[in-house]
């Protein structure tokens, strides 16, 4: 469950802070909205978060997480299989609340060790030149492991997009317009197409006059309107109502008035 949170003055001056991007920094303060506890656990769902965090933004979430576990504000962390993020400094900053119970399935786990080292962190303010550049390679070096890891693959990405079609037919062909559609368009871009569409046909479609994902994908169906129901399934509204009122009045009045004439 989403929990308001707080910001201390200290956080616009962090020394590891002020060396990563505006929307890491703001997708940071949106992560501790929607952390599972209050020790900072997190699921580590890139394109879920994003959708939570900045929903109206062309980021990539994944490069977002990067940074933050780059300067050692994000984590991730493994227990029986799963992996999950977390924010080491979180209850050090926030004030926590004993009483909220909360089902968060890293915290059910007695470890939860650490997958990777966390990079070398951005150089602190007071740090010379020559060390911030040395820290700079260090994490230019560790860039291509780093994506690796932290990086979803796109069958993992299609699958999360997936579940929201109604229509589940033909997944393997559909997974290959996806891949080949996200070379066109970004992916987070692409599964949130895919999401919107998906809900709003399961929302107004018959599931046979859906269509298949992947000639729909195919067609770039996402430039197309979203589907609404059809006007004959419409409740009426009010202003439905006040017209077909005034248009009976009008009828009736026709009706006196011819008769009147005879």
């Amino acid at each position: 469950m989403a929990r308001g949170r707080v910001i201390t003055p200290e956080f616009w001056t962090d020394g590891n802070m002020i060396g990563v991007s505006a929307f890491a920094r703001l997708f940071y303060i949106g992560l501790w909205n929607f952390a599972y506890c209050d020790k900072g656990h997190l699921p580590d769902d890139a394109l879920g978060l994003r959708l939570k965090v900045l929903p109206g933004d062309n980021v990539n979430a994944t490069d977002l997480i990067a940074e933050l576990m780059d300067c050692g504000r994000v984590q991730r962390v493994q227990g029986e299989g799963e992996t999950f993020l977390f924010m080491p400094k979180f209850a050090r900053h926030q004030k926590t609340d004993p009483r909220w119970k909360t089902r968060c399935p890293a915290c059910a786990l007695e470890t939860s060790p650490v997958l990777m080292e966390t990079p070398v962190s951005y150089a602190e303010p007071h740090q010379s030149s020559a060390l911030r550049e040395e820290n700079q390679r260090e994490i230019e070096r560790k860039e291509p492991e780093r994506n690796i890891h932290a990086r979803p693959s796109v069958e993992s990405v299609f699958d999360a997009a997936y579940s929201h079609w109604p229509k589940k037919v033909e997944r393997k062909p559909a997974l290959e317009k996806f891949k080949a559609a996200s070379k066109r368009i970004d992916l987070d871009t692409l599964a949130e197409h895919i999401i919107r569409f998906g809900d709003a046909y399961a929302a107004t479609t018959p599931r046979k006059y859906t269509p298949a994902l992947g000639i729909w994908i195919t067609k770039e169906r996402w430039t197309d309107e979203l589907p609404t129901a059809p006007e004959a399934d419409r409740k009426p509204t009010r202003g439905d109502n006040n017209l077909a009122f005034v248009q009976d009045m009008f009828r009736n009045e026709q009706a006196d008035r011819l008769e009147i004439d005879r």
